[in-house]
């Protein structure tokens, strides 16, 4: 006799190995079976309805019937578990038991016995050991005990296949809905209150990039959107199509006539966020958010619908500088930087950093920032610095130094330290000598404050046998005398610096350095103004100031020529030409009008090539006297320029006319004024055949002939025959004065090299013109430099577009368009 269900006893045989992990498994798939035939109908409910809310249908149905769902969910899925209570419950281990052996077929319950328990005869050892050898038979005769999957049979409960059409739904649903799945999801299980029908509400969304993005903003919405139940309007955003922007943008939503909102923000990676709308009154709410990574963004209205967008933030990447070619010195003891800057929405600020090299017998100093202008925005042969720091205690001292470079979101770029020495002013006067090293010591070596002041006293003794100048006299006196009183102020310590180098500066040269000085203040505020977008007025006031100050450099420097016995001429360092007053200030008016025309970069150029100009002049080296041949050239160049202005009138006229019912003596008066300027060309190319050696460029008689026939056209009133031969004669005056140009340089680069003025291999340069700028054989990619006749065409586009602007009657889109011309300018 055995009684089932009770342990065995300690002498019977270990269990079967591997049937612990059966009983767990056989036991989840009764509770599996068992679970999925009691709920398997509210289980597809909640599939169909997790599959509305992936296709996002409660955003467009109203609130009520999306209350109504859930509801109906809810009550249906708590009446099923009540009815089936009943049938659920935990299997006993006779149960699982015989699920194994029904799954591997095994017959007479082996493993059921096996947890049988020996009653008769369980004290005799005979019967003991009958009982034991019946297990082990049992153990033995057991097969590999294997797992069968659960088979709840719910097909029987399911004939239309409802499990199916759920899964395919809620598979599909995740599918469209991507990665705004949970979010979804979390919507459908959280609608909004109930309530009468909200008002028509509007919304304003949008996004502000940051001003130095130069970027537009993004508008989101604009217009009313629909409440509950109606339909949304086309122009509604999707989070579908992804809105891209840079970082640091800021979302700004503007609600009216609505209760409650709400706005969810879900970042791709981190916490979500809930942002109330702030309340302005009872009905409108605002809301702004600060974008510094991608998220999903939804506003949740009270009885309406959602709005959701999928927003992508561009991060700001840092900006590059980089030297393009090695740092060099001017004439004037300044340094020049050639350096390429680059960024995703422009550099603001680019300076170069300066420490000292460590001496040991120094204390360590803060490094020198030296300020660049800001950097153009497009540069293809690179920025052009200059930076004089012979004033600089460290002059003389080996630096090292590298380029910063930022950006508005304060992002900063280095390159790689370069190590150089600081160019140091030679002088040659004996006193500004002293001076100098006098005030390096006040600089750098404050120990030696004592010796300093005994030298000034000793350099002052005998005033006249140094300097009969009394004023530089007095100076050393306040210089001694304040040394004296610095009680470690730093200020009072850089004035006396200061005051020193003022000094050296007047001994050694007069009042050439500080015209110098000046200049270089002007030139540098005039491009900031110039890349900063000043207006007409302080761009005039600067170009005047500075045309004041070359004024005063010029006759400082023809002053200093005159006391060095030398010929006060002013040459260029890259070109043996030489530039007269008149030269400079031409270049200062073309500056003004490049300006004033909307060319700014070009502008820009000029001045940064007068800046090369300045820094590279050179007193007492007088250029050769032009030749006939150079002066004929000019001369033509100057004649074709204002040929070119009359031509381009008399084509605008005729344009005018062509669109008018004009009389015939109109249009023969045009016909005159072209037959005139045709006879001026003709004049001009029999002077060029006559004295030039290359005789007249053969564009010059296309022209000539073009002219010709357009009056023919004229006189017979074809004017659109004669608009087209005007044009043709435009192109052609442009090719002649291209080519005059290209004798002219031919002609100065013969002449240089026959005075010896050539290259390091005898050749002459011609790179360059006598003011430093490129020719058009080689522009290097550098901005374009207008000739003088758009530079007036350009002035006068102008004046017409403010003339009609302010015509205010004329139709809104016009004006609008007119001022968005003017801002061009």
């Amino acid at each position: 006799m055995t009684k089932a269900g009770l342990t065995p006893p300690s002498n019977q045989p270990a269990a079967i190995p591997g049937l612990p992990r059966r009983v767990a498994l056989a036991r989840l798939a009764l509770i599996w079976e068992t679970g999925w035939q009691s709920l398997w109908q509210p289980a597809c409910a909640l599939a169909f309805y997790l599959a509305l809310s992936l296709f996002d249908i409660w955003r467009l149905v109203p609130v009520i019937a999306h209350w109504v769902a859930l509801l109906a969910l809810g009550l249906f899925g708590f009446v099923t578990i009540i009815r089936q209570r009943t049938r659920f419950k935990l299997p006993d281990r006779q149960s699982i038991l015989a699920r194994i052996e029904h799954d591997n077929g095994l017959p007479h319950h082996p493993l059921r016995t096996l947890e049988d328990r020996q009653e008769l005869g369980a004290g005799t050892p005979d019967a003991r050991n009958l009982w034991r050898a019946h297990l082990s038979r049992i153990r033995a005769a057991l097969p590999h005990l294997r797992f069968v999957s659960p088979h709840p049979r719910a097909i029987r409960l399911d004939p239309n296949g409802l499990r199916q059409m759920a899964g395919i739904a809620l598979i599909a649903g995740f599918f469209a809905a991507g990665s705004q799945s949970w979010t979804r999801i979390e919507t459908g299980f959280t609608p909004t209150r109930l309530g009468p029908p909200a008002a028509q509400s509007r919304l304003e969304a949008w996004i502000t990039p940051p001003a130095y993005t130069g970027a537009a903003p993004v508008m989101l919405a604009g217009t009313a959107f629909a409440a509950a139940g109606q339909t949304l309007e086309h122009n509604q955003s999707s989070a579908e199509a992804p809105i891209s922007v840079p970082a640091g943008s800021e979302l700004s939503i503007r609600l009216f006539g609505a209760h409650e909102a709400e706005l969810r923000l879900t970042p791709q990676t981190g916490k979500k966020r809930r942002l109330p709308l702030t309340k302005i009154d009872n009905a409108n709410s605002f809301a702004t958010v600060k974008l510094v990574r991608s998220q999903h963004v939804q506003l949740r209205q009270a009885r309406a619908s959602n709005r959701e967008w999928q927003i992508t933030v561009i991060p700001d990447q840092p900006p590059i500088i980089s030297l393009l070619e090695d740092i060099t010195g001017t004439r004037q003891y300044g340094l020049r930087f050639r350096y390429g800057v680059s960024d995703d929405y422009g550099v603001v600020a680019a300076a170069a950093e300066i420490t000292p090299v460590a001496d040991k017998n120094l204390p360590a100093e803060t490094p020198l920032r030296v300020e660049f202008p800001t950097p153009l925005a497009v540069a293809k042969n690179g920025q052009v610095a200059y930076a004089d720091l012979t004033a600089h205690p460290w002059a003389g001292r080996p630096v090292r130094l590298r380029l910063i470079a930022t950006d508005a979101a304060g992002q900063t770029a280095r390159t790689e330290p370069v190590d150089l020495i600081l160019p140091q002013r030679p002088f040659r006067h004996p006193l500004a000598r002293a001076i100098i090293e006098q005030r390096r010591n006040v600089a750098v070596k404050p120990v030696e404050d004592t010796h300093t002041i005994q030298a000034l006293d000793a350099l002052s003794l005998y005033p006249d046998t140094f300097t009969t100048d009394l004023s530089a006299y007095l100076a050393m006196r306040v210089a001694r005398h304040r040394i004296a009183h610095i009680r470690g102020g730093s200020d009072a310590r850089a004035q006396v610096v200061e005051l020193l180098w003022q000094l050296a500066l007047r001994l050694e040269d007069g009042n050439l350095s500080l015209a110098g000085g000046e200049l270089r203040q002007l030139q540098k505020a005039l491009m900031q103004a110039l890349r900063d977008g000043a207006s007409d007025e302080e761009i005039a006031s600067l170009t005047q100031a500075l045309r004041e100050a070359l004024e005063r450099y010029v006759r400082a420097l023809t002053e200093q020529a005159l006391e060095d016995e030398t010929p006060p001429a002013i040459g260029n360092q890259e070109n043996t030409g030489t530039i007269s007053k008149p030269d400079l200030d031409a270049l200062l008016d073309q500056i003004e009008k490049l300006s004033k025309s909307g060319a700014r970069e070009a502008a820009q150029e000029m001045l940064s090539r007068l800046q090369n100009v300045l820094e590279n002049l050179r007193p007492g080296q007088a250029g050769a006297p032009k030749s006939a041949t150079q002066k004929l050239y000019e001369d033509a160049l100057k004649d074709l320029s204002g040929m070119t202005r009359q031509q381009q009138q008399l084509q605008d006229e005729t344009h005018r006319q062509r669109g008018e019912e004009s009389g015939g003596a109109g249009k023969g008066g045009l016909a005159g004024d072209q037959e005139k300027l045709r006879g001026a060309l003709g004049d001009l190319m029999g002077k060029l055949g006559q004295s030039a050696k290359e005789g007249a460029p053969n564009s010059l008689g296309r022209a000539e002939r073009a002219m010709r026939e357009a009056a023919q056209a004229l006189r017979k009133g074809k004017t659109g025959n004669a608009v087209e031969q005007q044009s043709q004669a435009m192109g052609q005056l442009r090719a002649g004065a291209g080519a005059l140009a290209k004798m002219l340089r031919e002609e100065d680069a013969r002449a240089r090299a026959e005075n010896g003025e050539g290259n390091e291999n005898g050749a002459a340069r011609q790179e360059t013109d006598p003011l430093g700028r490129p020719m058009a054989s080689d522009s290097g990619g550098a901005a374009a430099i207008p000739e003088q006749f758009d530079i007036e065409r350009a002035l006068q586009i102008r004046r017409e577009l403010e003339q009609r602007a302010s015509e205010r009657r004329r139709p809104p889109e016009e004006l609008n368009y007119i001022d968005r011309l003017l801002k061009l300018f």
